[in-house]
This record gives C-alpha cells, sequence and structure tokens, in this order.
C-alpha cells in the first residue's frame, strides 16, 4: 500500500542522504536503488501532507513510533521567535546566508532556493555546512 511506499521512500533516502531533512520540492529518482513502487513520487509533498494533516499517521501510535524512530522532522520550525530552529542556532543560518550572498548571488534581491543545501567546503564556514 502507499504507506509501505512512502516508508521504504524514507528508508532509501535516510540511507542516501544521512537524515529525512526531504527537501519540499524532492521527487523520487526513478531508477535503483530506490523502491520501484515509490519511483517518481513527490517525497517532499508526502512529508508535507505528514506534518500538515497526518496524512498516513493520523489515530496510528505505531506509525507515528516509526517515523520518530527514523529522525523524522515533525516541525520545520520551532513554536516561538528567537528559538534555534531544529537545534540551527540564528547565527549559523547568518553566516550561510552572508557567504551564500558573498559567493553565490552578490547582487540583487537575496533568493535562495528552497533546497538549496550549504556545500561542505571552504569558503562555508564549518558550523554551516550540510544546511
Amino acid at each position: 500500500d502507499e504507506w509501505r511506499t512512502v516508508l521504504a521512500a524514507f528508508q532509501m533516502y535516510k540511507a542516501a542522504y544521512g537524515d529525512l531533512k526531504v527537501p519540499s520540492r524532492f521527487v523520487v529518482p526513478g531508477m535503483a536503488p530506490w523502491p520501484e513502487p515509490a519511483w517518481k513520487m513527490k517525497l517532499g509533498q508526502r512529508v508535507a501532507a505528514i506534518r500538515s494533516t497526518g496524512k498516513y499517521v493520523q489515530n496510528n501510535e505505531g506509525r507515528r513510533k516509526i517515523l520518530d524512530d527514523m529522525g523524522f522532522l515533525w516541525r520545520l520550525r520551532s513554536p516561538s521567535p528567537g528559538k534555534k530552529l531544529d537545534g540551527i542556532a540564528f547565527e549559523q543560518v547568518y553566516d550561510a546566508l552572508k557567504t551564500y550572498r558573498e559567493q553565490v548571488q552578490p547582487t540583487g534581491p537575496l533568493d535562495v532556493p528552497a533546497n538549496y543545501v550549504v556545500p561542505d567546503c571552504e569558503p562555508w564556514p564549518d558550523s554551516t555546512r550540510g544546511l
């Protein structure tokens, strides 16, 4: 069923990327080693549906626990302003944006794609890599 397909895609995503921080626009590649039933699945949209409506997990603590154990992020942001976002300090985000401005987009309105990942190399500050 669809839940099993989503779960298999999550397992492969975690194996490939080390976490379940699935970008909102992420689509499962249509090739091995991704599970064939999940090929071309809009996994980022499934994550959004789980977060916003409880799809697949509503009234099902077993499924919720499975996702918890895998490290699923139920919220993107902390509920109160000024606090850390999923353990990411404001300074880390600021440093990443500052470096992005210098290295990637030196002019115009700052426009960082939602699925952008900070590279794991110089000149990016160590504390920002992988954000």
